[in-house]
């Protein structure tokens, strides 16, 4: 048989197609074998940066690390494999940078939701997929936009991952802003979502950074309102504060105020921090708070630079003055209606300025003015403290123009006129009037001194008094002291006044005889008694003489021991004797 090797050559091509087939398969089983087993023990170390590539048994190692002694470390890890045969080391270190910086920001979108953006670097892949992963947790339903890089130089890791996680969070609390991370010095940009954000962010930058993380700059700002919101009201002996305060600063600079205007007031505070105030938002404020202290009660209410201020004062003219200081006083941008309204309308003033009280036994008649409708009240309450028992009669109206010290000078003539009785008191502005008549003879000389200093410069005074004397008896009594014997002659109002000269003489004549020939003639004297006991008393200076009352007269003649003696009695006759005698 003979051997063609045409034919037989034919048949050695797929033999060697199916020998190239099974080679080529066990090698790309060999490389995924290989490269899956590495990737393990790269990721077991904690070197996922580092990636692997086989032909065959000979690999090659790729990437860049964060760390210098992580390819090396890498190297070794793949050469350990078995089934490695050789290895080409094309690992390389990342950039390095002098400052690490970090940066994420917060722009919201205009339906729901909105983007944060990342930038700056990161020192790891695990670093750069932890933060995503806060990112999404602390911002869900935001899209992540991260444009971070690989760099060598970060700070302490534990410390910088720390401050990352803490410019999130504060992050999330404003509506847009930034958080940057320079190194482990923080800077906080933005507008806060609300009030409570506000506070949030601003009481965790003054006390809860995390350990080993500087503040670096606070640029946070209030939300931005609008419209801006402000209110007043008080009521009751209380002041509360609603709607908004541009910051902590203004807020004491309004504390301040109301202590300066409402000094005995209660505040309640309930404003909320916000910027977007208008200009000239606290000169405003300042002369509100300032009028409202005016008013029994109000209320204001401020909506950007426009003031609404209603209110009840007491008086008519203060309603009226505090509407024209408010539209007057407040800045130029300030546009404002006021409606305020009053208990007492203002009273015209009335010169001259009169006010009387007129008195007899039976009723108490005012007349004339007074300030207000207390001040009537309390003239009838002293006129009837003063004068008891009587009908008042009042007819007082209430005006302005009363001087000053009016009711001290009106106390001062219803005290006088308490202790006359009766009579009338005038004033006109300053000067008071008495004018009144008295039995009485030491209240004559008493009253006019003490209605001066009652009414202690309050106004000036005089006091017209007539003092009406009862008519004396008209009797004709003597008392002579002649040779040890006193003798009483003549007539008597009283058997009482009678023993009392008898005693009398007694007493100052001792061991005298005392002779009473008086005789009892019916009368009613306060004085005469008086004028008879100061003859006697002064008879006794005498060494015989004759003490004679006729009428009104009393005479004392007689023989005196020597000019002393004489001198006494004329000064003591002076003084002693009671008006209407002499």
């Amino acid at each position: 048989m003979r051997c063609r090797p045409t034919r037989w050559l034919w048949g050695l091509i797929p033999i060697a197609l199916l020998a190239w087939y099974t080679v080529r398969s066990e090698h790309v089983r060999i490389e995924q074998d290989l490269k899956a087993r590495t990737f393990q023990a790269l990721k077991s170390e904690g070197l996922t940066w580092a990636g692997t590539g086989f032909s065959g048994r000979d690999g090659i190692l790729a990437g860049r690390a964060s760390e210098e002694g992580e390819p090396s470390r890498a190297l070794q890890i793949i050469k350990r494999t078995w089934g490695v045969r050789v290895v080409d080391n094309q690992t390389g270190l990342i950039d390095k940078v002098e400052k690490f910086l970090w940066s994420a920001s917060r722009k919201e979108a205009n339906g729901k939701g909105g983007r944060i953006k990342l930038s700056g670097f990161v020192p790891n892949e695990e670093s750069k997929k932890a933060i995503i992963g806060l990112v999404k947790a602390t911002f869900p339903g935001h899209e992540v936009d991260d444009r971070t890089k690989l760099a060598r130089g970060a700070p302490d890791r534990k410390v910088w991952f720390g401050g990352v996680s803490f410019a999130l969070k504060q992050l999330s609390r404003l509506k847009r802003g930034q958080v940057d991370l320079e190194n482990i010095d923080l800077t906080v940009t933005g507008e806060a979502v609300d009030a409570p954000s506000y506070k949030s962010v601003q009481s965790a930058l003054r006390g809860g950074l995390p350990s080993g993380v500087k503040l670096k700059a606070d640029r946070v700002t209030p939300p931005v309102m609008s419209p801006y919101l402000w209110g007043a009201q008080f009521a009751g002996g209380r002041l509360t504060l609603t709607g908004h305060v541009p910051s902590e600063a203004v807020r004491e600079r309004l504390y301040a105020a109301v202590k300066r205007h409402f000094p005995k007031a209660g505040l309640l505070d309930r404003m909320e921090l916000a910027a977007g105030e208008p200009d000239s938002w606290i000169a405003g404020i300042e002369v509100i708070l300032r009028e409202m202290a005016r008013l029994e009660s109000g209320t204001a209410k401020l909506e950007d630079a426009t003031l609404s201020l209603r209110g009840v004062a007491i008086r008519e003219d203060t309603a009226k003055s505090v509407m024209q200081s408010v539209h007057r006083g407040l800045p130029p941008i300030f546009r404002s209606s006021e409606q305020v309204t009053f208990r007492e309308p203002t009273l015209k003033p009335v010169s001259p300025f009169t006010t009387t009280v007129t008195a007899d036994a039976r009723q108490i008649v005012l007349v004339g003015y007074a300030p207000s409708a207390q001040s009537i009240v309390a003239i009838e309450s002293g006129a009837r403290t003063r004068l008891p028992g009587r009908t008042v009669v009042n007819r007082l109206r209430v005006a302005a123009g009363a001087p000053e010290g009016w009711a001290g000078c009106v106390d001062a003539g219803l005290v006088s006129l308490g202790r006359l009785g009766a009579g009338e008191v005038a004033i006109s502005d300053k000067k008071l009037l008495l004018t009144a008549t008295t039995e009485d003879e030491k209240l004559y000389d008493a009253l006019p001194g003490e209605l001066r200093v009652k009414a202690d410069r309050a106004c000036e005074t005089t006091a017209r008094l007539t003092l009406k004397l009862p008519p004396e008896p008209n009797l004709n009594w003597k008392a002579r002291l002649e040779s040890g014997q006193v003798v009483l002659e003549g007539e008597v109002p009283s058997a009482e006044v009678q023993a009392e000269l008898v005693k009398a003489a007694k007493t100052q004549f001792k061991g005298a005889t005392v002779v009473d020939r008086t005789r009892i003639v019916a009368g009613r004297s306060a004085k005469w008694r008086r004028v008879a006991l100061v003859g006697i008393a002064q008879l006794r200076r005498l060494r015989s003489g004759e003490a004679h009352i006729f009428g009104s007269e009393l005479t004392l003649s007689g023989f005196a021991g020597d000019e002393a003696s004489l001198g006494a009695i004329r000064r003591d006759l002076q003084g002693e004797l009671p008006k209407g005698y002499v």
